[in-house]
């Protein structure tokens, strides 16, 4: 009897985020950062630090239906390599949503 193969999401659905390498996005995360918030060290580190916590949640999210796919394409798409605001983006219109049933 063949064993489903462990990797394969449940849903049809495919996080886009799967498809992003973290160590790039990091980089350029980083280098905003620098940009952004010249000489503060501090605000860079903990940007970096944030924004890979925002990926790593985003990454881990389940996609269960096509509005949701939907929901968190956009939001990457609005908010390419700012994940925390994706994030919050992905997450509002998440609640939104589900007001509406």
């Amino acid at each position: 009897k063949e064993e489903p193969k462990p990797e394969q999401p449940t849903g049809a659905f495919e996080n886009p985020m799967k498809s992003i390498n973290k160590t790039e996005a990091m980089n350029k995360v980083k280098e905003k950062a620098k940009k952004d918030f010249q000489d503060d060290y501090m605000t860079q580190n903990f940007v970096a630090e944030e924004q890979s916590k925002a990926f790593d949640f985003l990454n881990s999210i389940e996609i269960k239906s096509q509005e949701e796919l939907n929901v968190m394409k956009n939001a990457l798409k609005d908010f390419s390599n700012d994940f925390m605001t994706a994030k919050f983006v992905y997450e509002e219109q998440m609640k939104a949503k589900n007001k509406q049933g």
